[in-house]
C-alpha cells in the first residue's frame, strides 16, 4: 500500500512541481493541473478521469474569479478598457461569457485537451460555452453559470446535442458566482438556451445564423443588433475564422444590400453574397442584390481572419433619373 502511495505521489510530481509564480494564467494552469491529478489519481492528461477533473477544476476557478457583475460596473465607466486576454481577465477579476470561454479554453488546452466553442442564439439573446472531449465524445461545461449536465455517473457529462435531443440528465449548477444568484433573484432563466425551440448554433465558428429584423421603414430594413452581429463567429472578433454564414431574405424592391465591416485582417480575402464577391476591407460595403434568400459570408485568404459584420441593411434602389439636354426639347424651325 505504501509503495502504491509512493508511485501515486511520484506520478503527480511533474504537475505538483509546476511553479505557482508567474502570470495569473500560469498560476491557474498550475492549480488546475495539481487538482486534476489529485482527483483523477493520475497525471496522464490523456485519461478520461484527468480530463473530467481538469474541466471541473477550471470551470470552478473561472466561474468564481471572473465576475460578470463587476464587469458591468467597470464597463459603465468612461475609461473602461475591454478585456484583452485570459491573463487580463484573471488579473482584473471580471468577464462575460466570452471571457469565461476564452479563459477556460486557455487553461484546458494547456494540458493538450481538445475543446470546442458552442455559440447559441435564440429569441434575440446569445450565449457561448465550451465542450471538452474525452472518451470520444463532447461534454458541456458552461463556465458562466457553473452548469454541467451530468448523466448516470460523474464522468458521464452530456453534450449540447444530447441535451437538445432530450437525453435525461441531472443539472449540476454552482451557485457560488454572483451572476447566477443575481439572475436567480430576478427569476431569469439563465439556461434558456438548453430548451429554446428556435436556435442558431455555431460550433467552432461554423454554422448558419439568421439575423432578425429590428427596424423596417418604407425604404429600409435593418437586421440584427449591436450585441448580436459582431459577437458571432466566422465573421466575429479575434476568432474570425471557420465557415460561418449569415442568411437573410431580400423582399421584392429591396435590391441594395449595405454592410458595415469591422476590423479586417484577412489578406486578400473576400466578402461573398450569393457568390458575388468583393474584397474584404473595413468600412461600408454596398452591392446590388436580387430578391430572395441571401447567403453572406467572409471567405478569408489566410487565418485567422479578423473581419466581422457590424450592420446589415437592405434598401430600395432610388428611382432612375434621366437628364436631357435643353436643345432636345427645341422644336425644329423647318417645315
Amino acid at each position: 500500500m505504501r509503495f502504491r502511495a509512493f508511485l501515486l505521489l511520484l506520478s503527480l510530481f511533474p504537475l505538483m512541481a509546476l511553479p505557482a509564480r508567474g502570470s495569473e494564467l500560469e498560476k491557474a494552469i498550475a492549480f488546475v493541473g495539481r487538482e486534476a491529478a489529485a482527483g483523477a489519481r493520475t497525471a496522464d492528461t490523456r485519461s478520461d478521469a484527468f480530463r473530467y477533473f481538469a474541466a471541473v477544476s477550471a470551470m470552478t476557478l473561472v466561474h468564481t474569479r471572473l465576475s460578470p457583475i463587476l464587469y458591468g460596473a467597470e464597463a459603465a465607466k468612461p475609461n473602461f478598457r475591454p478585456i484583452a486576454s485570459p491573463e487580463d481577465a484573471l488579473a482584473r477579476g471580471i468577464g462575460l461569457c466570452g471571457n469565461h470561454a476564452d479563459t477556460f479554453e486557455a487553461i484546458i488546452q494547456a494540458f493538450g485537451i481538445p475543446t470546442r466553442r458552442v455559440q447559441v442564439f435564440w429569441n434575440r439573446e446569445g450565449h457561448i460555452f465550451l465542450e471538452v472531449e474525452w472518451g470520444g465524445a463532447w461534454h458541456i461545461f458552461d463556465t458562466t453559470w457553473g452548469f454541467v449536465p451530468r448523466g448516470q455517473s460523474p464522468l458521464e457529462v452530456l453534450s449540447y446535442e444530447q441535451v437538445r435531443a432530450g437525453v435525461p440528465y441531472q443539472p449540476i449548477i454552482s451557485r457560488a458566482a454572483d451572476a447566477f444568484q443575481r439572475a436567480a433573484d430576478l427569476n431569469a432563466n439563465v439556461l434558456a438556451y438548453l430548451a429554446a425551440k428556435e436556435v442558431d448554433v455555431i460550433v467552432d465558428l461554423t454554422g448558419v445564423t439568421h439575423p432578425y429584423v429590428v427596424a423596417r421603414t418604407e425604404n429600409k430594413i435593418t437586421f440584427g443588433t449591436a450585441n448580436y452581429l459582431p459577437f458571432i463567429g466566422g465573421l466575429g472578433g479575434p476568432y474570425g475564422f471557420g465557415d460561418h454564414v449569415y442568411e437573410i431574405s431580400a423582399p421584392a424592391g429591396f435590391e441594395r444590400l449595405k454592410l458595415q465591416l469591422g476590423e479586417a485582417a484577412c489578406g486578400a480575402g473576400s466578402l461573398s453574397v450569393n457568390g458575388n464577391t468583393v474584397p474584404v476591407r473595413a468600412g461600408p460595403v454596398s452591392m446590388k442584390v436580387s430578391p430572395g434568400p441571401l447567403r453572406i459570408e467572409i471567405v478569408p485568404a489566410k487565418l485567422p481572419c479578423y473581419a466581422f459584420v457590424e450592420a446589415i441593411e437592405l434598401e430600395r434602389e432610388p428611382p432612375a433619373t434621366y437628364r436631357t439636354r435643353p436643345e432636345e426639347f427645341r422644336t425644329s424651325s423647318r417645315p
